[in-house]
């Protein structure tokens, strides 16, 4: 059997960002950066059972959807994989692959079949971070499907001053002394400066002279502090301020004012991780104060807003540091929210021991989602409940033992958080029937 497929047409586009093909003997192969109605020429690099994955090494017949991507490492570098396509014309894929995801797992199309969806204003420039691996010296991202590096100068889904920064780091000899000893490096955008933190991960002993330098990058003008991290990725030296990135949230008449420290989970799209905020506030009734468990509350990206609004609100996270930051910003802001620090399965069993009773529960798993609690967490027996979610598969799974246990879905909203990606962020709203 040849691995190189000549004139696929392509039936659509399925999740993964993947164009699905067939070939004349029936087997269906997935690639990307493909249009539906295309005919394109196909390197297979992974065989399976039911399915090949392979390249494209030619678009045949395009489609007149198809555009020029901006970046010139598109279809090389493994981040983007829309870029080929209109923003409009991502919107309505994102669209039709929930729709369609939803109707296989259900075995029904969504309930409320008008989604809301939270478009980007800003498709490209919206990253308030990136991780970059530095291999021999270069600063590279990964290309698609393997760890096989590529060298990157800039990012166009990154915020201007980090790609700024990331060539100003290039020019600077005391980083050239330092970038043959480490193997990561992370940029943060300071929105209150402008500025950039640094993340640098180094591939043996710290020296003196790296001391030494490290002091140096403080001093340029676009870098605000930077923190050194040793072979086992423990943190080892701080230069600058700790805790150093500051960022407002929250209703315009009442915004949240946080500080984070770089490890803290916070969604990259600050934009539209107001605009998501916006959505499930504008869902809840805030002429009387509700009782409100926020699950994996990070460093109170919900909590802190809702209870500036005068509700009870408690945030539970494993993480010792998010929950120290939880508090750092609950201090700052002057709210008093209760924080928690314990697994969200285990903080839920713990308030269902004590008889705990919330009207609202917002849920924000990572992408494993809340398989074992969702159980435990339909006892609680919340009037509404929120669940956001970055991975969509195992979101459905849990929706469907939350809506065995008595709740309904009453609105699906979909939030672009990363434009030019195949990813995306849903947030569902259940009520409790009866």
């Amino acid at each position: 059997m040849t691995n190189h497929i000549k004139n696929l047409p392509i039936d659509k586009l399925v999740a993964g960002g993947y164009g699905l093909g067939r070939t004349a003997a029936g087997k269906v192969v997935l690639v990307h950066g493909v249009i539906p109605g295309e005919s394109v020429d196909v390197q297979v690099f992974r065989s399976k059972k039911s399915y090949d994955l392979g390249f494209v090494t030619a678009v045949v017949q395009p489609s007149p959807q198809r555009i020029q991507p901006l970046c010139p490492l598109f279809g090389q570098c493994g981040g983007c994989t829309l870029q080929h396509l209109a923003y409009e014309d991502q919107v309505q894929y994102k669209e039709q692959v929930f729709s369609e995801d939803w109707k296989r797992f259900f075995k029904q199309p969504l309930p409320h079949p008008d989604l809301h969806f939270l478009r980007a204003e800003d498709p490209f420039g919206y990253r308030q971070r990136i991780r970059l691996h530095i291999v021999d010296g270069n600063p590279c991202f990964y290309r698609h499907h393997s760890q096989k590096p590529i060298a990157v100068s800039a990012c166009l889904l990154a915020k201007p001053p980090i790609n700024d920064c990331l060539q100003r780091l290039d020019s600077l000899a005391v980083y050239q002394e330092l970038k043959y000893h480490i193997d990561e490096l992370v940029l943060h955008h300071n929105p209150e400066n402008d500025c950039c933190v640094l993340e640098l991960y180094f591939t043996r002993r710290l020296r003196p002279t790296d001391r030494k330098y490290l002091r140096q990058l403080v001093n340029v003008d676009m870098i605000q502090s930077v923190r050194a991290y040793g072979e086992a990725g423990e943190l080892i030296c701080t230069e600058g301020d700790e805790l150093n990135i500051h960022f407002s949230m929250g209703a315009a008449q009442s915004a949240s004012s946080f500080f984070m420290v770089p490890g803290d989970f916070c969604q990259v799209n600050m934009a539209q991780n107001q605009t998501m905020l916006d959505f499930i506030m504008s869902h809840i009734d805030h002429d009387q104060s509700a009782q409100i468990l926020d699950l994996f509350c990070g460093l109170g990206n919900f909590s802190i807003p809702l209870a500036r609004l005068g509700h009870k609100v408690t945030g539970v996270d494993l993480k010792r540091s998010a929950i120290r930051s939880a508090e750092n910003n609950n201090e700052l802001n002057k709210t008093d929210a209760t924080f928690i620090r314990m697994s969200a399965q285990d903080g839920v069993q713990a308030q269902i021991r004590q008889a705990r009773v919330y009207d609202i529960v917002i849920l924000d798993p990572p992408r494993a989602g809340f398989k074992e609690g969702a159980g435990d967490l339909a006892e609680l027996k919340a009037r509404q409940i929120f669940y956001i979610a970055c991975d969509q598969q195992t979101q459905l799974r849990d929706l469907q033992q939350l809506i065995a246990s008595g709740y309904a879905v009453k609105e699906v909203c979909l939030v672009d958080m990363f434009p030019q990606t195949h990813h995306l962020e849903s947030v569902v709203m259940l009520e409790l029937d009866g």
